[in-house]
């Protein structure tokens, strides 16, 4: 996690981010990809990564995905994403 407005839960649970009028996006990156929505729910025990609302993933190689829900799984590093999705390559 990059940046969040707001962060509830952890220890050991679930983490709860969420954006705020201050910081409008919640902001993930890993390798070259950067993740960007209104809100997630983070796992730290598996690293998985529930993201919600306007979520993007723009990587470096110029490639941008937009949906409206993304589910990523840490263990085979790929993203489930429903809801509005567009790939601009």
């Amino acid at each position: 996690m990059v940046q969040a407005g707001k962060l509830e839960g952890g220890k050991g649970g679930p983490r709860y981010l969420l954006s705020t009028p201050s910081v409008p996006r919640v902001i993930f990156k890993r390798d070259n990809s950067t993740l960007y929505c209104n809100s997630a729910v983070q796992f730290p025990e598996t690293k998985d990564v529930h993201a919600f609302g306007n979520v993007v993933i723009q990587e470096a190689n110029g490639a941008n995905i937009t949906a409206d829900t993304l589910f990523y799984s840490s263990v085979n590093n790929m993203a489930e994403m429903r809801g509005r999705v567009v790939l601009i390559d």
